[in-house]
């Protein structure tokens, strides 16, 4: 009869340990799609703040172009044609320059929506990429990344890493105002036999450092739930030698 009480007991506690794990998976599942639906509602918000007055600049400038086109197609404006020509110059170059603000803006809400995967390009690839555009947003700041040939991990841990990236350059270059932002990836070896191999990476700048909730905001507590979900160990950023340090540890 003891026997079969504690045959019960074990398959009790074993039924509530699976509802509660049951119960946090559907947590997180709740969480990240609530997640999903408030980052879309910032990059329309983003898009509209950043885009909207870039058009509207961009409107104005082709605007002025074509006024002046037609008052030089008028032969009694000659007199006046050198003028014209120089604002001609001019509206041109403001339409360049808007046109490639507003390819800035599209191209970072694109990779706020979707990353390009890691069948289309390795893990390593897509990270320079993301600090090339980066250094050309921002060329007064010294942006360096290092990733190991060894580095191999999923998709969902690919693009968590990818984000985490993104966003601590981001908020580094909004916040911070630093001369330099450094993004290392190494592999650390297994601490015993029991434990993994982790992929490491870490950003660290040498700007202002994290000042109240600036650098905490919905990015960052994004990152932290897919840490979450995937098991990973993640650091926001801290100030460390008069750094600011983040880390993300992905198990491999």
């Amino acid at each position: 009869m003891r026997e079969i009480d504690r045959l019960a007991e074990g398959v009790n506690a074993l039924a509530s340990h699976l509802d509660e794990g049951r119960a946090e998976n559907r947590r997180l599942q709740e969480r990240m799609m609530t997640l999903a639906e408030t980052e879309r509602a910032r990059i329309a918000s983003d898009l509209h703040d950043d885009m909207g007055p870039q058009l509207f600049a961009l409107r104005a400038a082709v605007g002025q172009a074509q006024s002046v086109e037609k008052r030089l197609d008028q032969p009694e404006n000659d007199a006046e044609r050198p003028n014209d020509r120089g604002t001609l110059a001019d509206a041109l170059a403001a339409i360049t320059r808007h046109a490639q603000e507003v390819q800035k803006s599209a191209r970072s809400a694109i990779e706020d929506l979707r990353p390009m995967t890691l069948d289309e390009a390795g893990l390593d690839e897509l990270l320079h990429e993301l600090v090339l555009n980066f250094s050309e947003m921002a060329p007064e700041v010294d942006i360096s990344i290092t990733t190991p040939a060894e580095a191999r991990c999923s998709e969902a841990a690919g693009i968590a890493i990818y984000r985490f990236v993104r966003e601590s350059i981001l908020n580094a270059i909004r916040h911070a105002n630093p001369a330099r932002i450094t993004i290392e990836m190494t592999v650390a070896p297994a601490c015993d036999a029991a434990a993994h191999a982790a992929l490491v990476t870490r950003v660290r700048d040498d700007g202002t450092g994290p000042v109240g909730k600036t650098r905490s905001g919905l990015g960052l507590n994004g990152i932290r739930e897919r840490a979450q979900i995937l098991g990973a160990t993640y650091q926001p950023p801290t100030r460390l030698d008069g750094e600011t340090v983040t880390e993300l540890r992905i198990s491999l």
